[in-house]
């Protein structure tokens, strides 16, 4: 069935005829164009039929003159338009080329249809532009309170290191301060300069001895304090590796890391560790020399250095530390000297590379020199567990399978 557009009206007080009949669209034929489709809606007496050769097609249920006076609303389907019968009936009917006519205006569905979908596009995109840009100005505001805590950071730590080693891209202190700026879980504030600055100094002892690489990480650059920075080695004993123990004001007393896959140097900022009293870096193998800084840890009462490739001469600034019990140098092939300058330290003993056919290391106070070679110390000074003479190998309990006498 053909489909038809127009209005259509049964309005008796605009003065259309009283059997119903059709009126044009606009008010006279002689002023307008005859509307297609327009149907005629039968009045009392008439039967149902099509007006002036236009199509049309009404649904069942014709309504009854009473039902149309009694001002009861009642809906007649045309095929693709729905007529409302009241004192006034209007219709809108699409034709084939998406034409709408709406009170006998003609308008394109199209025309209609793209406003809509702009506003619905627009409340759609809305919110996300507002979320993005509240993202953006987070991480932009993100950015700038991390860039100024970073700087203030930066103030403590350069108490310990230098700008051209914090500036190098590739050093340890560099690596140690991008992390406590951008990674560091524990977030703390730049006022609590004595955590921030342990945090640093073990956080550049971790990335000079390649702490990547470590047997045991000891949790080192985790977010809780410094010391917990520990854990249980995987050995007979039951080492435990890390920060082992700190004093009261939370300062760290104790670092021990034993044949744990130690490679790189040590950092001058160790010195800077001033409540250390315990520290043992053994079987790494760690190379360079000793800094000399080390003189500056007042506190210390044990080095334990042994097994290493360090090379250079022992720092005299050693002598100061007059709370020294114990210190080991020995089996470090390259390291070289006269460490005579430590004999005034009465209560200490020393252990170092002056043994063996070709000893490295000349020290006359010496309690156990070391043939590096051999991996073997010996007692040439009386103490109080053995007798001159005694001997012992120093490998690595690992390879030797006993226990190793100087490592705790």
């Amino acid at each position: 069935m053909p489909k038809g557009n127009g209005i259509y009206s049964n309005d008796r007080d605009a003065g259309a005829p009283e059997d119903g009949s059709i009126l044009a669209a606009e008010e006279t034929r002689e002023n307008s164009r005859s509307v297609p489709g327009a149907f005629h809606i039968p009045g009392p007496g008439q039967e149902a039929g099509p007006q002036a050769g236009l199509p049309f097609a009404l649904t069942e249920g014709v309504q009854s003159q009473e039902q149309r006076t009694s001002n009861i609303e009642v809906d007649v389907v045309v095929e693709s338009a729905t007529v409302h019968h009241d004192d006034v009936v209007h219709a809108m009917i699409r034709d084939e080329n998406c034409a709408a006519y709406i009170y006998g205006r003609k308008f394109n569905l199209f025309i209609l249809i793209l406003p809509c979908l702009a506003v619905i596009g627009a409340c759609i995109a809305i919110p996300f532009v507002i979320l993005d840009r509240a993202r953006r100005w987070n991480q932009d505001n993100s950015h700038s309170r991390s860039k100024s805590r970073c700087e203030e950071i930066r103030k403590v730590v350069s108490s310990v290191s230098t700008s051209e080693s914090l500036d190098d891209t590739s050093s340890s202190q560099n690596r140690a301060l991008e992390w406590l700026c951008f990674h560091d879980g524990s977030e703390l504030p730049s006022n609590e300069q004595q955590e921030i600055t342990q945090r640093y100094i073990l956080a550049v002892l971790y990335y000079s001895l390649g702490g990547s690489d470590w047997t045991v990480d000891c949790d080192f650059l985790s977010a809780a304090h410094v010391c917990d920075w520990f854990d249980i080695a995987k050995d007979d004993k039951n080492t435990v590796m890390g920060v082992t123990d700190c004093n009261e004001d939370l300062k760290v007393t104790t670092i021990i890391l034993h044949w744990n896959n130690m490679r790189g140097t040590l950092p001058d900022e160790v010195q800077f560790l001033t409540s250390l009293e315990n520290f043992g870096l053994v079987g790494g193998p760690l190379h360079g020399t000793i800094p000399e800084g080390i003189g500056n840890l007042v506190n210390l009462k044990n080095i334990n250095f042994m097994e290493n490739r360090l090379s250079g001469t022992v720092p005299e600034s050693l002598s100061k530390l007059i709370n020294l019990e114990y210190v080991t140098f020995s089996i470090n092939e390259n390291l070289t000297g006269d460490l005579d300058f430590l004999c005034p330290l009465e209560n200490t003993i020393f252990q170092a590379d002056c043994g063996g056919a070709d000893p490295k290391i000349s020290c006359s106070c010496c309690h156990l020199c070391c043939a590096t070679t051999e991996h073997e110390c010996c007692l040439v000074k009386p103490l109080p567990w053995a007798d001159i003479g005694d001997c012992v190998q120093t490998l690595p309990p690992e390879l030797r399978g006993g226990d190793d006498p100087f490592g705790d």
